[in-house]
């Protein structure tokens, strides 16, 4: 697939959300007809209301969003260009006009250090802090720190695919975050390894931009306790898959074994998504046996995916495959012994372990 080339500088920018209200606009976050989002900070210059942005990369902006960089940070170290524009004239479409500005000394025009996601006076995104919820698994047994990391690589892996895919959860989603998930599904090498890394890392960056899945908190001890804390549907939706699994263990086995050998055998398996299979009937095939995992783990429906995959088998049939090793994973916590799901618990609710209740 041709790589495409993006302009040097950005011409507009689009307005998404108002993050800081006082008295006018004060932060707010744009995507550039680059592709970038851009957060812009309110300054005053001759008598007029001008924005000063700062366009950064996708990682940055939730860098910032999750509170692991304050604003200063993203117009002093993570900007990719600068630009300026006067505010009053964003247009009817949220469109804005502005012009790069490489070169800036007056340190009035930049957020002073102290500025945290946390101020904003607005929710971010349209999955709002209203809908978030903190699920706690009770922990047991012997944990080092890669396995919190990958319990929690995994939780955020379903989370960042259920959100995009799930009929409820998706409901709340953007129009601009379904395109970068379906660009992200679509571009994607699909050759294994760090192919897959890239996309689920690239989707789960759009999603955490509108609803965050944070380590709210972990109490290590036998037993212990972990709190994430995220938009509900698709924490719900985890716990469903997670349950389907364990009752459809035998049909998913089979099922999965059926796609792999076909792969296999048509040497598919890294084969790119313009990859045609042997024939049009192996292609059906594979369509439905995808169709009937997705179904088995739980997935609300399976179609969401498919069209996401641009209807194409292939891509479908692989991140189908990845989804099925994600869940197996996340699945061996519970089998053996290590985590049992709690609930979901309020901000300040001590979690008692030995309280285990259906999520």
């Amino acid at each position: 697939m041709a790589r495409i080339s993006r302009p040097r500088r950005a011409k507009r920018l689009y307005l998404k959300q108002v993050l800081f209200f006082y008295d006018g606009p004060q932060v707010v976050l744009m995507q550039s007809d680059r592709g970038f989002p851009a957060v812009g900070v309110a300054i005053e210059g001759d008598g007029n209301w001008f924005m000063h942005f700062s366009e950064v990369s996708d990682e940055a902006l939730r860098r910032y969003m999750s509170e692991k960089a304050q604003l200063s940070w993203l117009f002093n170290e993570a900007s990719k260009r600068r630009y300026l524009g006067a505010w009053g004239e964003v247009d009817e479409q949220g469109w804005l006009r502005v012009k790069s500005v490489d070169d800036i000394r007056d340190e009035s025009w930049f957020p002073q250090p102290g500025f945290w996601a946390r101020n904003h006076t607005t929710p971010f995104g349209s999955m709002s802090a209203a809908s978030d919820k903190v699920a706690s698994f009770a922990i047991d047994g012997s944990w080092d720190a890669s396995d919190f990391s990958k319990f929690y690589g995994k939780m955020a892996d379903l989370y960042a695919l259920l959100a995009i895919t799930s009929e409820r959860a998706a409901s709340h989603l953007t129009v601009e975050t379904r395109r970068v998930a379906k660009d992200a599904i679509v571009s994607a090498a699909w050759r294994g390894g760090g192919s897959y890394v890239s996309f689920y890392d690239r989707i789960f960056s759009s999603v955490f931009a509108l609803s965050p899945l944070r380590v709210r908190r972990i109490a290590y001890a036998s037993p212990g306790h972990i709190d994430l804390k995220g938009s509900e549907e698709p924490l719900r939706d985890i716990a469903r898959v997670v349950d389907s699994f364990g009752l459809e263990t035998s049909a998913l086995k089979a099922a999965v074994a059926d796609v792999n050998k076909i792969l296999t055998d048509g040497n598919l398996r890294s084969a790119d998504a313009t990859t045609q299979f042997p024939s049009d009937v192996i292609r059906d095939r594979v369509y439905q046996l995808c169709r009937e995992i997705n179904t088995n783990l739980g997935v609300d429906d399976p179609q969401i995916l498919y069209n996401l995959c641009d209807d194409n088998v292939l891509v479908y049939a692989k991140i189908t495959l990845s989804f099925y090793r994600r869940a197996k994973d996340l699945y061996a916590f519970h089998t053996e012994g290590r985590v049992d799901p709690v609930g979901f618990v309020s901000e300040d609710e001590p979690v008692p372990s030995s309280a285990i209740k259906a999520m």
